[in-house]
Order: C-alpha cells, then sequence, then structure tokens
C-alpha cells in the first residue's frame, strides 16, 4: 500500500466510497465536495463527528491564528504596525484583543481546557 494511501483518515476513506457511487451515477461536477459532505453526515452517524487525527490538525490551525494574532498585537504594541492615525491602532488592537480572547476560550473549550 502507498504512503498516500496509509494516510487517509477514516473520512477520506468514506469520501472515496461516496465519490464512486457518485461518479458513477451522475454529474461529476461538485462531486468531491458532496462525497464529504456525505463522509461527514457518515461521521456524525456513527458517532464522532471527527477522527482524532483531524481534531489534531483543527486545533494547529486554530493555535496557528491566535499565535499570528498574537503577533499582530505585539507589533502594535511595539510601534511596528503604524497607521495614520494613534486611534486607528487602538481601536484595531482593542478589536484584536477582544477576538483572540473569545478565540482563546473557544479553543480552550474545545480543547476540554
Amino acid at each position: 500500500m502507498s504512503d498516500q494511501a496509509d494516510s487517509m483518515t477514516l473520512r477520506d476513506q468514506f469520501a472515496a466510497k461516496a465519490l464512486s457511487g457518485l461518479l458513477v451515477n451522475g454529474d461529476p461536477g461538485g462531486a468531491a465536495t458532496l462525497a464529504y459532505k456525505f463522509a461527514d453526515d457518515m461521521l456524525k452517524t456513527r458517532g464522532t463527528p471527527f477522527p482524532p487525527e483531524e481534531d489534531a490538525l483543527l486545533f494547529a490551525a486554530a493555535h496557528d491564528l491566535l499565535d499570528s494574532l498574537r503577533d499582530v498585537l505585539s507589533l502594535i504594541d511595539r510601534g511596528l504596525l503604524v497607521r495614520d492615525t494613534n486611534m486607528w491602532n487602538l481601536e484595531t488592537r482593542s478589536r484584536l484583543v477582544a477576538i483572540l480572547s473569545k478565540a482563546e476560550q473557544s479553543v480552550a473549550k474545545a480543547e476540554g481546557k
């Protein structure tokens, strides 16, 4: 078996099976997207909306986003991201702090912390 086949998630396997049926029975336009929707429905019915390996990828992406928001805040705080007015920086910073706070809470809740 190839490395690519070994790395297929359960979701990928469900989607592949759904895709074969869709391609045999109809128009291929949008079939891949629909196949993954079917796979998600199968996982939900099975009681596992996202397999652990996909949860890990989602959490890694969420943490990368949080790090990026922190980097932008740091640039504002050090005066390296400057706009025409200080008011823009203050308003932008306060909005980013609120977004970061909500995002951190959501990630922590999803991770069960």
